[in-house]
């Protein structure tokens, strides 16, 4: 594995940066390295430097919509946050939902939603 040139590295950051919002630090080579490597040799197209000096002088298409999708982690952890946020929620905002369905007056013009006809199901 041969380090990415600090040009090169400039080159895909600013790519990454431009088509996704993710700044990619100077201290991520590795990253870069580690991502694009496969890449290149997937694409035929030789070494890390070989592969960005083809993206540097082609018009931007998919080969470089593959280094953008690459460089992003395409993991999520939505459910789990979102477990844990309904988990919070049942216990930080019970007081003012007992609140709002003791007075049973309504809020902002809505009747409250009795708890067993509520959608909304917490984890």
């Amino acid at each position: 594995m041969n380090a990415i040139s600090s040009e090169d590295l400039r080159y895909i950051c600013d790519l990454v940066r431009d088509r996704s919002a993710i700044v990619l630090e100077p201290e991520k080579a590795y990253l870069v390295q580690s991502r694009l490597e496969p890449l290149a040799k997937s694409e035929k197209l030789g070494t890390l430097a070989d592969f960005v000096r083809a993206l540097r002088h082609l018009p931007y298409g998919p080969l470089h919509k593959k280094v953008v999708e690459a460089m992003t982690t395409n993991e999520t952890s939505f459910f789990v946050i979102w477990c844990r946020f309904t988990r919070y929620a049942s216990i930080f905002f019970r007081p003012s939902f007992n609140a709002i369905e003791q007075s049973n007056g309504s809020i902002f013009g809505v009747e409250p939603v009795p708890a067993d006809k509520n959608p909304i199901r917490f984890c």
